[in-house]
């Protein structure tokens, strides 16, 4: 029998994170066709330490393009610090 692991015996240490998260969109739009492959516009918004910033950017795209498929990234970051696995226990 082996041992299932929980995450109630790690012992977190708290972190606050020295950078903000980064968020960033890119526009998926199929705007014409090669070989029988679908190719996507794929203009991106840049990285942005807000989402509203990479909505304006989405709305300006669409408005200048008609592209309405975009795919929105977040990126935080995390400091994991001295946080502790348990100790495994052998099966």
């Amino acid at each position: 029998m082996t041992a299932d692991p929980s995450f109630a015996e790690y012992k977190p240490v708290p972190r606050v994170p020295k950078k903000p998260a980064d968020y960033e969109a890119s526009c998926v739009t199929e705007v014409s066709e090669l070989l029988g492959l679908a190719i996507k516009c794929e203009k991106s918004s840049g990285t942005w330490q807000t989402a509203h910033a990479v909505d304006v950017w989405m709305a300006d795209h669409t408005k200048k393009t008609g592209h309405t498929r975009y795919r929105r990234a977040l990126a935080d970051f995390v400091d994991s610090g001295a946080a502790e696995a348990p100790a495994r226990s052998a099966p």
